[in-house]
């Protein structure tokens, strides 16, 4: 793998720790790699040990919309962007290659109706764009890019961006903005049911991981028994889960970081809360 390939990732004050165990789990699986974090300027002294470069966010930007510009952030011609809150099973070289020669890559499948869970009507999108199937990329945390035939895909992303009111979507989410890029570009998303995971899909308290045995695997609702090869931890997907393979992680390297149980069970505790409030919700509709 040449030179000019390397790893990006985004992290804030709530999040920088994962961004870490991350960084350090990909130098264990696939040394070599030179790896970037897009961050705010004040935690600079944290992450730079961690990590070739530290490139400071631009300051304009919020949430979300960091990830329209991943094209202007990365310092590689060919990128493979992951969420902090993701963890590698194992090494993933093949899926690179696989994906190699990609203007813009991401784990996905097509589809022409359904709501998106922040909001976006997807059947209504694809009549603005006059097209007939969407990108569904929902949860995805992740893309591989290559400069320069990426920048068309984040310029028509940023433009849909800033007229994302057209779509009457509750809230702007990059995945449903990416995702209408990528259909009125006719981008279609790589459809593999090995790559990423997540807790949320897992039923019947299937979810089992260790890293330290390069091990995951749950019942899917919809795709059966899977081992995944990159785990996606979305906010309250089991944080006190994540937080103990965080700490073996750390505590391979030598690094305390036990803070990291501290921010699980008030990420629990949030959780719990969203549940009875959504339970609130649906006993006094009637």
């Amino acid at each position: 793998m040449s030179n000019d390939f390397g790893f990006l990732t985004l992290a804030i004050k709530k999040d920088y720790k994962k961004a870490i165990a991350l960084s350090l789990r990909i130098r264990e699986l696939m040394p070599g790699i030179p790896f970037s974090v897009v961050c705010p300027s004040f935690l600079h002294d944290e992450l730079s040990p961690f990590f070739d470069n530290v490139i400071t966010e631009y300051p304009n930007l919020r949430g979300f919309e960091h990830k329209l510009y991943l094209d202007k952030y990365s310092p590689y011609a060919k990128t493979f962007f992951l969420d902090a809150d993701i963890l590698l099973i194992r090494e993933i070289h093949d899926y690179i290659r696989d994906w190699t020669g990609s203007a813009y890559a991401v784990r996905g499948h097509l589809v022409t109706n359904g709501k998106s869970s922040f909001g976006l009507d997807r059947a209504h999108a694809l009549s603005i764009v006059g097209k007939n199937a969407f990108a569904n990329i929902d949860g995805a945390g992740h893309a591989y890019f290559e400069k320069p035939a990426c920048e068309s895909v984040f310029d028509e992303a940023r433009q849909i961006a800033a007229n994302y009111d057209v779509f009457g979507a509750e809230r702007l989410a990059d995945e449903d903005v990416m995702g209408i890029a990528l259909s009125k570009l006719e981008i279609k998303p790589k459809e593999n049911n090995n790559f990423l995971g997540s807790p949320w899909a897992a039923i019947n308290n299937s979810f089992k991981i260790d890293v330290n045995n390069n091990f995951c695997s749950y019942q899917d609702a919809l795709l059966g028994q899977v081992s995944p090869a990159v785990i996606h931890f979305p906010s309250m997907g089991k944080p006190l889960t994540y937080a103990r393979e965080m700490r073996k992680i750390f505590r391979k390297n030598g690094l305390g970081f036990y803070s990291v149980y501290y921010d699980a069970v008030k990420e629990h505790i949030t959780f719990k809360k969203w549940v009875f409030m959504k339970w609130l919700r649906k006993t006094t509709s009637f």
